[in-house]
C-alpha cells in the first residue's frame, strides 16, 4: 500500500512466506546498498528501508518510493 507521508510517496507492505535467508539478504541489502527494489508487476525503488518481523516467515517492509526510472538503474533486486 503507498501513501504520503512527511518525507514523501511511502510505500508498505507484508509479505510472506520469507526465509531467513531472504530476511538477511533483505537486511544486508538495506543497510550495505540504502535501497532495495521489489519486483512488483513494475519495479519499485525503496529508499529509507525498515523491516520488521512479522512472525517466523512474514515481514513487513516500509521505504520511501524513488522515481520508477531509478528503479532501472539499482543493482540491489529482490
Amino acid at each position: 500500500m503507498g501513501y504520503n507521508g512527511v518525507d514523501g510517496s511511502r510505500f508498505a507492505c507484508t509479505i510472506e512466506p520469507v526465509s531467513d535467508e531472504t530476511m538477511v539478504a533483505l537486511d544486508r541489502a538495506a543497510e550495505t546498498h540504502g535501497t532495495i527494489c521489489l519486483l512488483l508487476p513494475e519495479p519499485l525503488l525503496l529508499e529509507l528501508v525498515t523491516l520488521e518481523r512479522k512472525g517466523p516467515q512474514r515481514i513487513r517492509i516500509v521505504g520511501r518510493m524513488l522515481a520508477a526510472h531509478k528503479a532501472a538503474l539499482d543493482s540491489t533486486i529482490i
